[in-house]
């Protein structure tokens, strides 16, 4: 049964690749990243592991390393975004933060929020249900969420193959 969910959310996947290729819009570098992050993110919503993994790739990443990807994108010191100021700027990489720590990272929304200096969970499961429609509205927010999840993925794969290789 577990095999037959692996295939199938690797063909599902495969066929969303393909129409990203078929539209030009991706090099191949991206797509299989793209590829990845949605075979990833399948698994781990229907709580699926691939039984050639010895880990979860959500255990590999820190929500600090993402924090830093965020600042290093955006130009935003870590301190201010791990702050509490409420600029405009400042709140939308916040919501990156949130939003891809729950993607990657096994936190809670709570500790989500507490870790980018806001107070309450509600904030980081609004900011997650935010993302969402974001991303599928806003290319420009879909373009820079799609560029970390290739970055969050590299860092990812580098530590599987120091955890393989050992």
């Amino acid at each position: 049964m577990m095999e037959k969910i692996l295939k199938t959310i690797n063909d599902w996947a495969d066929r969303y690749v393909e129409g990203l290729e078929g539209n030009g819009s991706q090099n191949p570098v991206i797509t299989k990243h793209v590829k990845d992050a949605i075979v990833y993110t399948c698994r781990r919503l229907l709580k699926v592991e691939d039984p050639k993994e010895k880990t979860l790739p959500g255990d590999l990443i820190s929500y600090d390393t993402i924090i830093k990807m965020i600042s290093d994108m955006t130009e935003i010191p870590v301190e201010v975004i791990k702050g509490g100021r409420r600029k405009k700027e400042i709140m939308k990489a916040k919501n990156y933060a949130m939003y891809l720590g729950r993607e990657y990272t096994s936190l809670t929304f709570l500790r989500l929020a507490q870790g980018v200096g806001l107070i309450n969970h509600s904030t980081a499961l609004a900011a997650w249900r935010n993302m969402k429609g974001y991303l599928e509205n806003n290319q420009d927010v879909r373009f820079e969420i799609n560029n970390l999840k290739v970055e969050i993925l590299s860092v990812i794969t580098l530590k599987q193959k120091a955890i393989h290789s050992s």
